[in-house]
């Protein structure tokens, strides 16, 4: 269908304090994710006895954080009033500045502490998310990267047609990709993971877009509202506790429908891109309430640091875990290891965003000097 939309749907909808509320939940669900639902992440000392079933049960519905970031990153992208290469590419700039006053600093102290061994080709590629040596969890840079890119080109492509955009990505550029996939050499395994995570990672961030372009969550609302509240309530929970589990039903997954010699061809299919905008929509009508709290202030927080603290919290699992592990789970009780955690990670991006934005500052002065007018040189010089 064409991008037929009414005036009120012309804005998110959600709130830009309810953007900070559902990045909280996917900062948390992260955290969840690594600290406990991964047996092979947890310490010996730890020892829960719940371990292996929490990883078999809540693996899946916690790893749901990513695609809701990148959902996020689609939708608000619809919004953004410079749909432009160059604001692209800004935004991938801005991202990496954000990313080495974390990383710098945890790569020295792995390099100074003995855990890792300094190369400059490694280490560059580090400082990329191409490795994940100590950035473990920081693949997300190079994602959002082509993944804002990738809006772009999509966008000017497909004209304002929602239906067109999903064609070619799910369709289209699905079906392409999987021969390109396919020609990649097991033996350059890190360029292959590179591919397959920006790939299949792609999706949800484009059902995000389709639904802000459509009004598809403000049609839904109108239908929603006639239900009776409590029933409506108790629906809405119900659907938010399905679309985290529905990933046992269907996980992403690569399929191959026929081969050409070495050549494969088939599909990436996704299920966050199907689950995630259920949930999100769930969260904002259920959640919708904090913002007439003081408790929303707390989810704000996190929002906002919620990028500095995925970084962050790299140094728990990457090369520095040797040593830092044993500090995160000091606590033992859960709840009081993600509190714990939650606490070192955000105080550290307190201090990060304020080295990023002093930087980033600078930058701007320094690419937009403050013009002089020829009389006003002069008379300075005078004077």
């Amino acid at each position: 269908m064409d991008n037929t939309i009414d005036s009120i749907e012309k804005r998110p909808f959600w709130s830009k304090k309810m953007t900070g509320v559902l990045k909280a939940i996917a900062i948390v669900l992260m955290f969840i994710h690594h600290f406990f639902s991964i047996m092979s992440y947890l310490p010996e000392s730890a020892g829960y006895s719940w371990g292996s079933w929490f990883e078999e049960y809540f693996t899946a519905p916690t790893k749901s954080c990513v695609a809701i970031f990148a959902f996020i990153t689609g939708y608000m992208y619809f919004f953004s009033k410079k749909k432009s290469l160059e604001h692209s590419l800004k935004s991938g700039g801005t991202l990496l500045v954000r990313y080495w006053v974390v990383a710098v600093p945890l790569v020295i102290l792995a390099i100074a502490s003995g855990v890792y061994t300094f190369s400059f080709h490694h280490t560059i590629l580090e400082l990329f998310g191409l490795e994940e040596k100590v950035m473990i969890f920081a693949w997300y840079v190079y994602y959002f990267i082509f993944i804002m890119i990738f809006l772009f080109l999509i966008t000017k492509l497909c004209r304002n047609k929602t239906w067109l955009l999903l064609l070619l990505t799910f369709i289209v550029f699905n079906f392409l990709f999987s021969p390109i996939y396919s020609l990649i050499s097991d033996d350059l395994l890190a360029f292959k993971t590179v591919v397959s995570r920006c790939w299949t990672t792609i999706f949800p961030a484009i059902t995000g877009y389709a639904i802000a372009q459509s009004g598809l969550y403000f049609r839904i609302k109108k239908l929603t509202d006639k239900i009776p509240s409590v029933l409506r309530y108790i629906l809405l929970f119900m659907l938010m506790c399905a679309s985290l589990m529905a990933p046992y039903l269907f996980y992403t997954q690569l399929f191959s429908f026929f081969e050409i010699g070495n050549i494969k061809f088939g599909f990436a299919v996704n299920g966050y891109a199907f689950y995630v905008p259920v949930f999100v929509f769930c969260v904002v009508e259920l959640l919708s309430f904090l913002e007439k709290t003081k408790a929303i202030r707390i989810f704000e927080i996190l929002g906002k640091y919620s990028v500095y603290m995925w970084f962050w919290h790299c140094m728990f699992f990457g090369a520095l875990g040797r040593y830092t592990k044993r500090i995160l789970y000091m606590p033992r009780n859960p709840i009081l290891v993600l509190l714990w955690g939650i606490a070192i990670c955000l105080s550290l991006s307190v201090i990060s965003d304020l080295v990023a934005s002093a930087l980033l500052s600078l930058t701007k002065k320094s690419a937009h000097p403050k013009d002089v007018h020829p009389d006003q040189s002069d008379n300075k010089k005078e004077a």
